[in-house]
């Protein structure tokens, strides 16, 4: 039983000493070469890129071979015939200066894919990062508290020894730290939970012990941040409003596209071979049996009964549908910049009052406990102002940390 329980401390000294030590960059980096939606994003940019090079080949020549062999019954020769073309387009419409320009439009919007996904991603880090230290010093807080109430179940322990107290307040403070022992348990709970869901987004196994280091909360006050300046810079930065803007591009070239269909083709050819005629196999090869031709083609749809004209019509449709969400997406996140710095007022406003609130609790408490040590007043009334203060403490630390993240979400909303 010895035996194993040294090895049990020594496997939890050997992790605690092995335990990965993360600040916050490195979290978010490793959050970003882990999540699926990164690469995906990646992987279409690299798609964009390939189309940009297929458009671009679309205007090139494109030469092809066709070749031909038979053999009929009761022939003793072989036939076959050989031709090599050339065929360049001239004018399709402008659909290939058009694709080509689709191509790089779409190669913008997978970076503002990538963009996104990479700001979902900081700010779920950014919020599980926080919880976890804000749980940790609320642990800190309980622990310190619990510090105390032992300290002072031992006084009242001595107190009821020499009969100067009742039973009833060795009892309560008792309680008291029960209570609190299962409240530090239940945080230590909660922060194990939070690591193993940050450890699984950063790409680490559930068992591998990790370190956050403990930074300060770094934002900006809100008397710091120029509201209407930010609103301006958003309605240009936002990648929701890049996006809708960008979704515009691509629809008004879906119009230039369809109305290709309704222009004339003009297309260059250049034919050698031996055309339509099939030689003995070894002849078909013989300059004497070769020919070239030459032209420039013309062709246009005359009439389809005004298919492709619908389908312009169409296209015009779907461009100023984006354009009213393009309108609809700028007012949206104007608002919605305002109501996010009128939270970080709220916020900040609250952080005012509770640290107000901590040090009225804390001078609070050491007058109750005074009274309390001279027994002038009960456990009940010691207990009260013990609870006031420590749970004054955890307001204030949970209330800085939801104004980091209401921060992060106002970063980003604005694009930056």
């Amino acid at each position: 039983m010895k035996k194993n329980l040294f090895i049990l401390l020594a496997s939890v000294l050997f992790l605690n000493i092995n335990a990965i030590e993360l600040d916050v960059e490195t979290t978010i980096q490793m959050a970003y070469n882990n999540n699926i939606e990164v690469r995906n994003a990646m992987k279409n940019i690299e798609n964009y890129e390939l189309m940009k090079k297929e458009a671009i080949k679309n205007g090139l020549p494109t030469i092809k071979f066709s070749g031909q062999y038979l053999k009929i019954e009761d022939v003793d020769d072989e036939l076959g015939a050989n031709n090599i073309s050339l065929e360049q387009p001239i004018y399709v419409g402008g659909a290939v200066l058009e694709g080509i320009k689709v191509s790089k439009i779409s190669n913008e919007y997978g970076y503002l894919e990538l963009k996104n996904a990479k700001q979902n991603i900081k700010l779920n880090v950014l919020t599980m990062y926080s919880n976890i230290l804000k749980l940790d010093k609320n642990l800190e807080t309980l622990k310190k508290s619990l510090e105390e109430l032992t300290e002072n179940y031992r006084l009242v322990e001595e107190q009821y020894k020499l009969d100067m107290i009742t039973k009833t307040a060795v009892l309560q403070i008792k309680y008291r730290m029960i209570e609190l022992e299962s409240n530090i348990i239940d945080l230590e709970n909660n922060i194990d939970i939070l690591k193993m869901n940050l450890k699984k987004e950063i790409g680490l196994e559930v068992y591998e012990e990790i370190e956050l280091k403990t930074e300060e909360y770094l934002f900006t006050w809100t008397e710091e941040i120029d509201l209407d300046n930010d609103i301006v810079y958003a309605s240009h930065n936002n990648v929701n409003i890049q996006m809708t803007e960008i979704a515009s591009k691509l629809k008004k070239s879906s119009e230039v596209l369809e109305r290709a269909d309704l222009l004339p083709k003009v297309g260059f050819n250049f034919n050698y071979g031996n055309g339509q005629e099939v030689l003995k196999v070894a002849d078909s090869f013989k300059n004497d049996n070769m020919n070239w031709t030459a032209g420039i083609g013309v062709s246009m749809t005359l009439w389809d009964w005004g298919k492709n004209y619908n389908k312009l019509q169409r296209a015009k449709n779907e461009t100023s549908k984006v354009k009213d969400i393009e309108l609809d997406t700028k007012q949206a996140i104007a608002i919605g910049v305002r109501a996010k710095y009128m939270d970080l007022v709220k916020l900040q406003k609250l952080i005012e009052a509770k640290h107000e609130a901590v040090k009225s609790a804390e001078e609070n408490y050491k007058l109750e406990k005074e009274k309390f040590e001279s027994r002038l007043i009960t456990a009940a009334d010691f207990l009260e102002a013990e609870n006031h203060v420590r749970n004054s403490k955890v307001d204030l630390i949970n209330t800085m940390s939801d104004y980091y993240v209401a921060y992060q979400n106002y970063e980003i909303i604005i694009g930056r």
